[in-house]
């Protein structure tokens, strides 16, 4: 992972309890579609350079409640903060705002989910702020190149959290399931999960 974008997902104002029963997700173009945290920064590894970020709720009746896209350019090293807020009518479009989310508590979820069939209004485009890639929450601050390795180099260290998807080492992929003790067979690449066997790790 060369950069990141890290996803801060707000509930509508006038919304109580919304976080336990609406998914939240997030479109990058040519990455995957990743399941979001209410309240909690999530990151999504990508690569260098130029990218579309589509964010909204699922509800039973507006399957792509909110929709709306950032358009984004990364250098390599960089992070952007994304902050989506749900609207408070069923018919509002999501706000987006590049700000500091603060740093991640784990990896966004690859999820197989469909993406809609247009990314929504735009809300954010280039130049917006971009901060040091940073270690996830958790993890020690070590420094973002060992932090966070780039895809096609071993990770140098162990990952934390346990149980989560991190960029895979082998480079072959662009997520690896680390279980808390080896990397495992499982892979992903944002729209589903397969298996691809660790060689010499």
């Amino acid at each position: 992972m060369d950069a990141a974008i890290d996803i801060l997902a707000r509930g509508a104002t006038l919304s109580l309890g919304i976080k336990h029963s609406v998914a939240v997700r997030a479109h990058v173009a040519g990455v995957g579609v990743f399941n979001l945290a209410w309240k909690e920064p999530v990151r999504i590894p990508v690569p260098p350079g130029d990218h579309v970020v589509a964010v909204w709720a699922t509800l039973v009746r507006k399957k792509h409640q909110g929709l709306s896209h950032a358009r984004l350019h990364l250098d390599p090293g960089q992070s952007v903060g994304l902050t989506w807020q749900m609207p408070d009518t069923l018919f509002g479009t999501g706000t987006i705002l590049a700000t500091a989310v603060g740093p991640p508590v784990r990896l966004a979820y690859p999820d197989a989910e469909p993406p809609p069939a247009d990314w929504g209004p735009c809300k954010l485009v280039p130049p917006h702020g971009a901060e040091p890639l940073v270690p996830l929450a958790g993890q020690a601050s070590t420094g973002a190149a060992e932090a966070a390795p780039t895809w096609g180099q071993p990770a140098p260290v162990a990952p934390a959290p346990a149980g989560a998807w991190h960029p895979d080492p082998t480079g072959r992929c662009p997520l690896r399931w680390w279980d808390g003790a080896r990397w495992t067979d499982a892979v992903s690449d944002g729209s589903g999960v397969a298996s691809d066997p660790v060689p010499g790790l």
